[in-house]
């Protein structure tokens, strides 16, 4: 027998009362015994933003009009919320942390806080070394800094010509070897061996560039691939890979993932695309997608992609990745120390967020809140969950009922018995 303590508030996408009826077929006796309250409740249910604004919607479940203040970063608001209404706030947000309470007191507390955590702007400077007049790595490093990042600034070498090499991150793509210094060469390793990052993408002659030793693959002795192949993403780093679709390339390089890689993408064969590694206390990541060949230049995931890579190895943190709802998972690239709102600190490769409040990694501090229209509603009531509830009680009475009667007619089946054996015995 299967017992059930809950407020039934369904946030899962399986209905406890079809997951009772599943357990039932297969003869489990299942009992609920539903704890749910009237109760009162104006929440904060979603929070959404946009550039330098950010928009609270906040939810009033009662049946009369709620009054209600909004203290926001020590700023006052005041609103009237219609009976089963919600209402939207618009603020300015701050860099660093911003917190959203709501008052009166109710009966649910956990959607009266809401923490927004907004990232600090970081000034970052990127070189792209390429030979190519058309390089479609330099064309999105150049949209990523108008459009997206304007604390970052692209810079581009073209060998022989090349810049001082002091930057945060470094790209090469589609150069000429023959024009590359090793002085240059020796200038990036320094760099990425001091924090930089470097990202190196495939080419023919990649090998000629030296800079086997600080790549986190290994080739074969005859590494260039001219057959088509399925690409698999894997969810290993969500900060870099969420959102990016690579199926297939025409082209690749024969190589294996050295010890501590992270294979971000690999071809059907296990063969690395894409690949992180470390380099004393830098980032190098091998992109072994041939430009001239490869058809996801032209996906429309293919600037996400670099917009993604570019915010992760430079450390530019976004509002999307500074702050979650409970129940949101992030996988890291390493075991790293989380600290919980609670204060409880743990070793993790991956976080599964289930606190409300301020998580602390990496130097970060990440916000989770609640924000669930389904968890805020405690005065939901499902009928059809209640009906079963009530029928599972009448069943309960029923199912006793039988038995009974059952005990009953065996008592009078043996009254019976013992009539007849009496009467034949001839003493009455």
């Amino acid at each position: 027998k299967a017992v059930v303590i809950s407020d039934f508030i369904n946030t899962d996408p399986l209905d406890s009362y079809i997951a009772r009826e599943s357990l039932e077929a297969k003869g489990h006796r299942v009992e609920f015994i539903n704890l749910r309250e009237d109760a009162d409740n104006v929440g904060i249910v979603d929070m959404q933003s946009v550039d330098d604004e950010t928009v609270i919607t906040i939810q009033n479940y009662n049946d009369d009009t709620a009054s209600v203040d909004v203290t926001i970063n020590q700023e006052d608001y005041h609103l009237e919320i219609a009976a089963n209404w919600q209402e939207k706030l618009t603020f300015q947000h701050k860099e660093g942390l911003n917190n959203i309470i709501l008052s009166p007191s109710d009966d649910f507390m956990a959607d009266n806080n809401v923490i927004l955590s907004v990232p600090e702007r970081k000034e970052t400077d990127v070189l792209v070394i390429t030979n190519s007049p058309e390089s479609y790595v330099y064309a999105v490093m150049q949209a990523y800094a108008e459009a997206w990042n304007d604390e970052a600034t692209i810079e581009k070498g073209e060998p022989p010509v090349m810049p001082v090499v002091d930057h945060d991150m470094i790209i090469l793509s589609e150069v000429s070897t023959n024009n590359v210094p090793s002085a240059v060469v020796n200038k990036i390793k320094e760099a990425v061996y001091e924090g930089a990052s470097l990202v190196v993408t495939a080419q023919d002659d990649l090998s000629a560039l030296d800079l086997d030793d600080i790549l986190p693959v290994t080739f074969a002795d005859t590494y260039i691939r001219t057959q088509q192949v399925d690409v698999e993403m894997r969810n290993v780093l969500t900060d870099v890979t969420e959102g990016v679709s690579i199926t297939s390339i025409d082209k690749y390089m024969q190589a294996a993932a050295k010890e501590n890689t992270m294979t971000l993408a690999a071809t059907s064969d296990g063969t690395p695309v894409i690949a992180i590694g470390s380099y004393g206390e830098g980032t190098v990541v091998y992109y072994g997608l041939f430009e001239s060949n490869s058809s996801f230049k032209y996906d429309v995931t293919y600037p996400l992609f670099w917009l993604q890579l570019t915010d992760y190895l430079i450390g530019k943190d976004r509002i999307e990745t500074l702050n979650y709802r409970v129940g949101e998972k992030v996988i890291f690239d390493t075991e790293i120390p989380v600290q919980k709102p609670s204060g409880k600190e743990d070793i993790m490769e991956e976080v599964e967020f289930d606190e409300v409040g301020i998580y602390q990694y990496k130097n970060k501090q990440i916000a989770i809140n609640l924000l669930n229209r389904m968890e805020s509603n405690v005065d939901y009531v499902n009928e059809q969950l209640e009906k079963a509830i009530e029928d599972a009680v009448e069943e309960e009475v029923t199912t006793k009922q039988p038995l009974v009667k059952v005990l009953i007619i065996a008592l009078l089946a043996l009254l019976f018995l013992e009539l007849l054996y009496v009467k034949a015995r001839g003493d009455f």
